[in-house]
């Protein structure tokens, strides 16, 4: 959802592109293979900010 709309409904693999969740939540998402499973690892990386900066 954004602003009260829903945006997309499927499944997390498939909702949680790096294009979406960057114009929603405005954080970049890495999509890495898994080293021990078949399967995609998603990180979300969330900018450091120091406190009182904007």
């Amino acid at each position: 959802m954004n602003r009260g709309r829903l945006v997309a409904l499927d499944t997390p693999a498939r909702t949680l592109t790096p294009d979406l969740v960057r114009e929603i939540f405005c954080v970049e998402v890495l999509r890495l293979p898994h080293p021990a499973e078949n399967r995609e690892l998603t990180i979300f990386d969330i900018p450091f900010r120091l406190s009182g900066s904007p």
